[in-house]
């Protein structure tokens, strides 16, 4: 996460503030966190003063002031050293969860994340992140990072961290992350919308939280609400700085860290100003966010869900045949609808399947494109999107067919 200000922390929600203590609170059970597993539950990280308890209620885990849990295999466990984290492999599975932030003001930092840390031992919980706690994670190996979500009611940062050491705008996923924001006054100005009150996604009402990663190890997020969705990561929104793109090695180093991570959550408050700008309404003791429903696997998880068609933006035809144009793609019929379903493919006679990669939306024919296909975005525009963003990036691994338009792209983008 890239340093902001003054802040003795770099904004990282592993840097929860807290005092030295050996001792445990635990809560369970915390149903579908294990397939088959009815034992799941929280334990409690903290022993500093706050003004409401965390605790379970009702399915809902309650977080408040400045503290630290862990997902644990038994919550019936006693001590440190009886304790084992639950573990996740977001290639095998979908984790995802639904979280309430309507009560952590900006000037409070709510965080959901998964670290590859050792389990406990009867010293205490081992726990690790990559900047202020770094040491060896598990098994020895680089205590990877994934920050599912940095937030309050009015931004929210999602980062991967795979490497130690570095700086900001170093284009690798150091110390300071790749990361990729949605609301408040630090988003690109196309986020902004995405998050926060009465937005796409409302702050002041619950939301479910999706992670997935793809065989090339590609992190993609996503928030949920009713029937909106909106992507917080992928390997095109991030980057160090916002927006710069995955590298290759953070790729790899996210694969490996696969069925190695432990969830953790955790709420502090220092310098906040890299988020949510110089606002300082949230009293920590005050504050709390509630964790619920957490679905894994077994436990009911679905693939990543199909959505319907959206209405195609009058401009998008344009916008996307002149930057099928910048490639010199072999004809305009390949390329004057950023179509990878019909146009170019529909005349070389490629069908699309009809069920989509986890990370695509299923999408019906609309006014720009004549038969199904599979996209990256809710909109269904096709790589539209892409002309948006202004890259000149080929989009060589996206939409569902082996097109004319991909192969042409993808020796113009060797060549070059």
């Amino acid at each position: 996460m890239p340093l902001h200000g003054a802040s003795t922390c770099l904004g990282l929600c592993a840097c929860v503030l807290l005092a030295t203590s050996r001792g445990q609170q635990v809560d369970g059970p915390v149903a579908g966190a294990v397939s088959g597993n009815s034992q799941a539950g929280w334990v409690l990280d903290v022993s500093n003063p706050r003004t409401k308890v965390p605790a379970l209620q009702g399915g809902e885990y309650y977080l408040n002031g400045n503290s630290r849990a862990y997902l644990v295999q038994d919550y019936t466990k006693t001590s440190w050293g009886e304790h084992k984290y639950v573990r996740f492999d977001l290639h095998e599975h979908e984790l995802s969860f639904q979280v309430d932030l309507s009560n952590v003001p900006c000037g409070c930092l709510a965080c959901a994340y998964l670290v590859a840390m050792e389990d406990p031992s009867q010293d205490g919980s081992n726990y690790c992140d990559m900047a202020e706690n770094v040491h060896p994670g598990l098994n020895g190996a680089t205590c990877t990072e994934i920050d599912l979500f940095e937030a309050n009611n009015w931004a929210m940062q999602t980062a991967l961290h795979t490497e130690l050491g570095g700086s900001y705008g170093s284009g690798n996923c150091d110390e300071n992350g790749c990361f990729a924001r949605v609301g408040g006054p630090n988003s690109p100005g196309d986020m902004h919308n995405l998050y926060g009150p009465g937005k796409k996604i409302d702050s002041f009402k619950p939301f479910r939280v999706h992670a997935k990663v793809d065989g090339e190890g590609e992190l993609k997020i996503r928030l949920t609400q009713g029937s909106t969705s909106v992507t917080t990561f992928d390997k095109h929104l991030a980057g160090n700085p916002n927006g710069n793109g995955l590298p290759h090695s953070a790729l790899q180093m996210t694969k490996l860290a696969m069925g190695k991570l432990a969830l953790v959550i955790s709420m502090w408050s220092d310098d906040l100003s890299w988020l949510d700008g110089d606002c300082k309404v949230c009293t920590l003791a005050d504050a709390y966010f509630t964790v619920s429903d957490i679905k894994y696997g077994g436990s009911g998880a679905a693939a990543w869900p199909v959505r319907e068609a959206g209405p195609a933006p009058k401009d998008g035809a344009g916008l996307c045949e002149a930057w099928c144009n910048q490639w010199t793609c072999s004809s305009p019929e390949h390329c004057g609808s950023c179509d990878f379903c019909s146009g170019g493919a529909g005349s070389s006679g490629v069908n699309c399947p009809t069920t989509c990669p986890f990370e695509y939306y299923k999408c019906d024919p609309n006014p720009r494109q004549s038969s199904e296909f599979c996209d990256l975005d809710a909109d269904c525009f096709g790589d539209v999107d892409y002309c948006r963003g202004g890259t000149r990036a080929c989009p060589q691994q996206h939409g569902c067919c082996v097109t004319t338009v991909q192969r042409d792209c993808g020796a113009k983008n060797k060549a070059g």
